[in-house]
C-alpha cells in the first residue's frame, strides 16, 4: 500500500489514518487512531508555514464566507515565524 490509498477517517470520538474502502459506509480495519497531540503538531506545522509564505502572524479559516476560526501564533511559534522571515534565503516572491 501507498500513502494515496489512505485517508483521514473521523470516528465517533476519535480521527483515524485508514485504507480507502470502495464504500462509504465501514472503515478499514487497517487503521491507526491520530492521537490529539499528532493533530495539534500538524495544526503548528501548517500555521507556521502558511504565515511564513504569507507574512503574517495569523490564519483566519473561512466556510460559507464566515470565518469559522481564527489561529493567531504566539509564543515559540511565533518567534519561529519572525526568525524564519527574518532569513532572505527563506523568503518567497509570489507572483500574480
Amino acid at each position: 500500500m501507498s500513502a494515496k490509498d489512505y485517508e483521514f477517517v473521523s470516528g465517533i470520538a476519535h480521527v483515524y489514518l485508514a485504507r480507502k474502502l470502495k464504500t462509504e459506509k465501514y472503515i478499514s480495519d487497517d487503521r491507526r487512531e491520530i492521537s490529539a497531540d499528532e493533530i495539534i503538531s500538524l495544526c503548528e506545522w501548517y500555521v507556521k508555514e502558511y504565515c511564513v509564505l504569507h507574512n503574517s502572524s495569523d490564519l483566519h479559516i473561512a466556510f460559507g464566507g464566515e470565518e469559522i476560526l481564527h489561529i493567531e501564533a504566539k509564543g515559540k511559534l511565533l518567534e519561529e515565524i519572525k526568525e524564519e522571515l527574518a532569513c532572505p534565503e527563506n523568503k518567497t516572491i509570489i507572483v500574480t
